[in-house]
């Protein structure tokens, strides 16, 4: 029984692991095998490339030729004098996991419903990470990490700290992390699912309403984590959401999509700011003289400079391969003729990999899949298009703040893109 309910539910089970297997370290004792925990995504990503029978003959989702010159890139690399052999081959497989989804994942959808109860899994499971955000915060004494990460200084987390209106010290909401913060990106997926499945026509009534307090427990922990490029995303998305639904009426309630949007949004911040304090508003609503994208000067822009100067004169095909990131940190050896580099954005991750070529190549693949997105949100599938579009989106923004293509974002970008080809095939398959 067991055995056929993993088979029937292989999709569900792996989406469920990506989303909600980091809760485990919010409990006593675990930061030990912190690494384990971290890793099992991508390995169960690389167990399903490997048990998929010929996994680049299976139908391959938009943007896979990119994906294996991207593979290519970073094999050839692999020759740098520089490179770090064991950490460069950990990049590799770390790579390979979380781009592996567009080699297997499609053959696994069957018909559009079944792509349409995944979303809802992952909106469950993001909406949890983000009840438990909240309650961190109510109650911090039980649903706060036992400990947080042993890899973060204390006083970069003493800095993820604010004190409340009445009195107490609280913590940016880690969710389903040992990260002050953390339920960021859980709480942006929450709200932008919740909206779209509580304006979906054919969604039930209760289901309905379930989907807007998933909502607005998304977008009310997204406030209190502080995380201002992720929450502007966030916004952003739902109005793309909104032009998504007068194209398509017949998918989307538009009036229940617009009020519900302003009333989450609004109704959240005044309870953020009643909960954060002076410091939550100030956050959102008090920007410097120069505005978001002076803000945003003052924290990446000098990421963006070093990319596009000393970075790009000094690894134009690449700097070696495990120079950079957690593969480095875990792996590397010490030499002097290779110190670890560091990568704030994307861009400059991209470039120490594989140089211009690999920012050619990722860039290309992205546009590709996006662009499909696009097509089915306009045509065949405009529910399930518009949700991926949107979350896809902002983890592509994503990457201008970090390096998102590196985490289980990255996972999630092409998981999401694969589930999509697959429905798209199947609508499309003779009856």
């Amino acid at each position: 029984m067991a055995l056929k309910f993993f088979r029937a539910n292989r999709i569900e089970i792996f989406v469920a692991i990506l989303f909600l297997l980091n809760g485990i370290l919010l409990f006593p004792g675990t930061q030990p095998v912190r690494f384990l925990v971290r890793a099992a995504p991508y390995l169960v990503s690389l167990g399903a490339f490997l048990l998929v029978q010929r996994p680049f003959a299976a139908p391959a989702a938009p943007g896979a030729f990119m994906m294996v010159l991207v593979l290519t890139l970073l094999g050839v690399n692999m020759l740098h004098s520089t490179t770090q052999p064991v950490a460069g081959l950990a990049q590799i497989l770390l790579q390979l996991a979380i781009l592996g989804p567009v080699f297997w994942a499609a053959r696994f959808i069957k018909n559009p419903r079944q792509l349409i109860r995944i979303l809802f899994v992952v909106l469950a499971c993001n909406a949890l990470g983000s009840v438990v955000g909240i309650l961190q915060i109510y109650y911090p004494e039980h649903f706060l990490p036992a400990q947080f990460s042993a890899d973060a200084s204390s006083s970069w987390l003493e800095s993820l700290t604010f004190i409340s209106p009445d009195g107490r010290t609280l913590v940016r909401p880690p969710g389903l992390s040992d990260l002050p913060g953390g339920a960021a990106m859980a709480g942006s997926v929450s709200a932008i699912m919740g909206l779209a499945f509580s304006a979906r026509q054919a969604t039930r009534i209760w289901v309905r309403f379930a989907s807007l307090g998933a909502a607005l427990a998304g977008i009310s922990v997204l406030y209190l984590t502080q995380v201002r490029s992720l929450t502007w995303m966030t916004l952003a998305a739902m109005a793309v959401m909104a032009l998504f639904s007068l194209r398509r009426q017949s998918t989307f309630n538009r009036a229940w999509l617009v009020c519900a949007t302003a009333s989450v949004v609004l109704g959240a911040f005044a309870w953020a700011v009643t909960v954060g304090g002076q410091r939550v508003h100030d956050r959102f609503l008090v920007t410097s003289g120069s505005g978001m994208l002076g803000s945003y000067d003052a924290s990446r822009g000098w990421f963006w400079r070093y990319t596009f100067g000393d970075a790009l004169e000094q690894f134009p095909l690449g700097a070696g391969v495990g120079r950079w990131g957690a593969m480095n940190g875990y792996f590397a050896g010490q030499r002097p003729d290779s110190p670890p580099l560091w990568a704030e954005i994307q861009l400059t991750g991209w470039l120490y990999d594989g140089g211009v070529p690999m920012w050619m190549a990722y860039a290309s693949g992205l546009a590709i899949s996006m662009l499909f997105v696009f097509r089915i949100a306009l045509s065949r599938m405009p529910f399930a298009g518009a949700v991926i579009f949107c979350i896809n989106g902002i983890v592509i923004g994503a990457s201008f703040t970090g390096p998102a293509f590196n985490t289980t974002m990255g996972l999630e970008y092409w998981l999401l893109v694969a589930l999509l080809y697959g429905g798209a095939r199947s609508v499309d398959a003779p009856r």
